[in-house]
């Protein structure tokens, strides 16, 4: 399974089924980055498993256990914190910025920077309408 975290560093993993049978941990060598939730999804979705539940040694709730695509202008800040890279204070910087028209405005509205907005663009749409 190959990734990328949002500081842009790609690593890749070997999918087992072990990794099935035990919650993934995942932190980027390079720049700290804790995205073990979200890791743990992928490999269970790629699995073809439902998500397994929080063992508590990671650090977010899973409540949406957000797997598919996140509504800009529509998620609350909790589900926004589960893609990768998006913490609690940039999770309030992108509710801050709405509405929305278009996703990538999250890099002309100075939300995010390009390479945080090219590792989560698969998991963000704008479905509703911006608000004029």
């Amino acid at each position: 399974m190959k990734i990328q975290c949002s500081c842009g560093v790609k690593h890749e993993f070997e999918l087992t089924p072990e990794l099935a049978t035990h919650p993934v941990k995942f932190v980027c060598p390079a720049c700290g980055l804790d995205a073990s939730d979200f890791v743990d999804q992928l490999v269970r979705r790629e699995l073809g498993q439902a998500a397994a539940p929080s063992t508590g040694g990671h650090s977010a709730s899973m409540h949406g256990q957000h797997v598919g695509t996140l509504d800009l202008n529509s998620a609350p800040i909790e589900e926004l914190r589960q893609l990768p890279g998006v913490n609690e204070a940039t999770a309030k910087k992108i509710v801050e910025n709405r509405p929305y028209a278009r996703a990538d405005e999250l890099v002309t509205k100075k939300v995010l920077s390009k390479a945080a907005y090219d590792s989560i663009k698969e998991h963000v749409a704008v479905t509703k309408p911006a608000g004029k």
